[in-house]
């Protein structure tokens, strides 16, 4: 117990080293048989290919887009470098209870950053200036999918860009658990 005790700065450097990650992974991709595939980052950067080689990299300028990924990905590289630090100033500290304001901002930038681009971002992607319109006649496309008739199929995966900042923000709370319990 003592070991863990000592060691549980450890536990917010590693929360944002996987922030971190998360923000160099894609949030969402399309894979048409293999053939197209596109990527998407948090930060507003779509790459797609065709047959393995990149045909098209754009950071999209539609504002409606651009502003609630920039301002996510700020609120989550901050969450982040804040877990990183307070981990690292705190790590010959006895007092474990200095974790619990960081560790609960840190989760609280996490979940916001996140849920800022999950709301906003999808619902006013331009599907159509990067997929063309949709292809059958009364359809429907956004990121996430493609509606026709009632069906819908799906378009864009989730990736681990923002699972990852999710899952982040739930090991930040934990974190606030882990302080409390060591500090006794």
């Amino acid at each position: 117990m003592t070991a863990a005790k000592k060691n549980i700065w450890f536990f917010p450097v590693i929360v944002g080293i996987l922030v971190i990650v998360s923000l160099l992974t894609p949030v969402a991709s399309f894979n048409f048989m293999g053939a197209l595939v596109a990527n998407l980052w948090i930060w507003d950067l779509y790459i797609y290919d065709y047959g393995g080689v990149v045909v098209g990299t754009d950071f999209i300028s539609e504002p409606m887009v651009m502003i609630p990924s920039l301002i996510a990905t700020s609120l989550i590289a901050i969450g982040g470098v804040i877990g990183i630090v307070s981990g690292l100033l705190l790590r010959r500290s006895d007092n474990n209870r200095k974790l619990i304001v960081p560790s609960a901002l840190m989760g609280i930038l996490f979940i916001v950053g996140a849920l800022i681009w999950f709301v906003l971002v999808p619902a006013n992607f331009p599907m159509e200036s990067y997929l063309g319109p949709p292809p059958f006649p009364g359809g429907t496309m956004d990121l996430w999918s493609l509606n026709y008739m009632g069906t819908s199929t799906s378009l864009h995966t989730m990736g681990f860009g923002l699972i990852g900042v999710f899952l982040a923000g739930i090991l930040s709370f934990g974190c606030i658990g882990a302080a409390i319990y060591y500090s006794k």
